[in-house]
């Protein structure tokens, strides 16, 4: 009897053997994918912004405690042009007046010609490069604060315009 439930037991081991062996087969699979999928994301987006520049500490400290100052203002409802609405151009204005270094920040206005969009927001440089900054990002609770990350397609860069001077008159 002994050796009939041992010989059971490894019939039952044997068996699931196999869904063993093809779920580890479709999890390798599976990771492999992944994997390739994720390389290609990344190559994608270094092919988009092959001038995405490598933001140092000081940098990214820079933009991040501008950014929570803008955010602090906003919740304030601080409205830098009186039109009664907080929105981009209160945001982009802010992050000119709180950034630093006014020497490595302008406030610029995308508007494209066919699907519509009109934003404003500013620019830094970073080691030569100049790069879009949504000022609304910390405002809006985002983890992320380019441009691109923020708007993916429906920002092109190539309708960027500085608008510094047109803006910086509402800095009190």
């Amino acid at each position: 009897m002994l050796q009939a439930e041992t010989r059971t037991i490894s019939i039952k081991y044997a068996n699931n053997t196999g869904y063993i062996v093809l779920f580890m087969f479709v999890a390798i699979i599976g990771a492999f994918i992944w994997m390739v999928h994720s390389n290609e994301q990344h190559l994608k987006e270094h092919l988009q912004n092959p001038t995405r520049p490598q933001a140092g500490l000081q940098d990214l400290g820079d933009i991040q405690e501008t950014l929570r100052k803008v955010s602090n203002a906003l919740n304030k409802k601080t409205d830098v042009n009186k039109d009664g609405i907080l929105n981009c151009i209160d945001a982009a204005v802010l992050f000119y007046q709180y950034f630093p270094d006014k020497s490595r920040v302008c406030i610029e206005v995308n508007r494209h010609p066919t699907n519509g969009w009109h934003h404003l927001f500013n620019c830094v440089n970073i080691n030569g490069v100049w790069k879009a900054v949504e000022p609304q990002a910390a405002w809006k609770g985002y983890n992320y604060f380019w441009m691109q990350d923020c708007w993916g397609s429906t920002y092109d860069a190539t309708y960027n315009r500085d608008a510094t001077a047109e803006y910086k008159k509402y800095i009190k």
